[in-house]
């Protein structure tokens, strides 16, 4: 599996590596340099940092990384599409303000943090899935939130059923996947996933997405009017 690390910091840097120490992993500090790699390899997956400069001399600006992922997407003729890409960001606003815009065009942005290891858990899972692509599952209960943070995240806290870390749940949907005993002491499985954008369209979308690929006995969605 080849991977692809772009970012201009040495130590976030190394924690990745430390992270994904198997595998063979390539690194860019740049987007120029970011573009010559992707231009001649295939990577399986990426991991980018949301605000980078475009050369040695600039200065680091999400608006490079946002063109960047825009202009992979669009031409594929120059540029080797990626299996996935994942941002990777230690600022929370950062990654509010640009998360419509990498949902476009990636998969997911994670978090990162000195402290806190559950981004390194999610890459993991991401890295997991993308080596053993599993064939698509039922489960019995599929959950449909707005956003993350605060719908799904107040989830997991409040209802405990044995949560697993965030993770891929096919290659487009991100979540996290749950198990709880029903009233015979029969264990049902569950998963628990937000929308990238608010809005009915993109609702409509993701339970579509989500009864195609699971199947589940039970849908069901949180907030204000349920998206509808």
């Amino acid at each position: 599996m080849n991977i692809l690390i772009v970012d201009d910091d040495s130590s976030k840097i190394l924690r990745i590596k430390e992270t994904l120490k198997d595998f063979l992993i390539d690194v860019a500090m740049t987007i120029k340099e970011a573009e010559v790699l992707i231009k001649q390899k295939h990577y399986n997956l990426i991991i980018l940092d949301i605000k980078l400069p475009a050369n040695l001399s600039s200065e680091p600006n999400a608006n490079h990384t946002i063109k960047l992922l825009k202009r992979i997407a669009r031409d594929s003729e120059v540029y080797n599409r990626p299996g996935c890409i994942v941002g990777l960001t230690a600022y929370e606003d950062l990654a509010k303000e640009t998360k419509n815009d990498f949902a476009r065009c990636a998969s997911v942005i994670l978090n990162y943090s000195e402290i806190n290891n559950e981004w390194s858990k999610t890459l993991k899972e991401i890295v997991k899935f993308h080596s053993f692509k599993e064939e698509n599952k039922k489960v019995d209960v599929c959950i449909l939130t707005a956003l993350d943070d605060p719908e799904a995240l107040a989830f997991i806290k409040y209802v405990q059923w044995n949560w697993s870390s965030q993770k891929p749940l096919s290659s487009k949907l991100f979540g996290w996947e749950g198990i709880f005993l029903d009233k015979n002491s029969k264990p049902r499985t569950v998963i628990l996933c937000s929308q990238q954008e608010m809005g009915i369209s993109h609702a409509s979308l993701y339970t579509s997405k989500l009864l195609y690929t699971f199947s589940p006995r039970l849908f069901v969605m949180s907030g204000i009017c349920a998206g509808l």
